[in-house]
């Protein structure tokens, strides 16, 4: 019975997590100028996160897990990103990850659902730049190469620290 309540209450927990709301399939990004993020966060998010772009299409995105920004302020609830080195990619099949940090894009705290980026002009239904919304900064740009096992190896580390933060909370409340 107690397995069973420790695994309700773990997957209750993921739900409390950050919820990327834009972009996605209908708020895509167009190749020019700024382009804008948002998301709702729960107060047991953590405070600030790195934001990669992904696309499994290499042709599209030829150096998976490109930083947009090492430190995003994840209380503001929106960000713009500068256009990476060489400009934004163009195609199909494109998420933002958030992740723990910069230095960990496996480790994935919430990603968008799939978007298109498309030249300027063309129907995007871009989100485009928000109007006062804090500026990312690239302070580290370098793009990653990760196996395809990242995904699941950032999942894996998402559900081993939410039991393991459960399981502190179920022993105090224990004694």
């Amino acid at each position: 019975m107690f397995s069973k309540l420790v695994v309700a209450l773990a997957l209750a927990s993921f739900s409390l997590a950050y919820g990327v709301t834009s972009p996605g399939e209908s708020q895509n990004w167009t190749t020019v100028g700024p382009q804008s993020a948002t998301w709702k966060r729960e107060s047991t998010d953590p405070k600030t996160f790195a934001a990669f772009l992904t696309n499994e299409d290499r042709k599209a995105l030829p150096q998976n897990n490109q930083l947009l920004a090492g430190s995003v302020d994840g209380t503001t609830g929106r960000v713009q990103f500068e256009p990476p080195q060489g400009g934004w990619p163009e195609g199909n099949g494109f998420r933002v990850n958030f992740c723990r940090d910069a230095d960990s894009p496996e480790a994935i705290l919430a990603q968008s659902n799939d978007f298109t980026i498309s030249p300027s002009g063309v129907g995007s239904g871009g989100v485009g730049p928000l109007e006062g919304a804090p500026q990312a900064q690239d302070l580290d740009v370098h793009a990653t190469e990760k196996s395809n096992g990242a995904m699941a190896r950032g999942a894996f580390e998402a559900a081993k620290d939410g039991l393991m933060g459960l399981m502190g909370f179920l022993a105090l409340m224990a004694v």
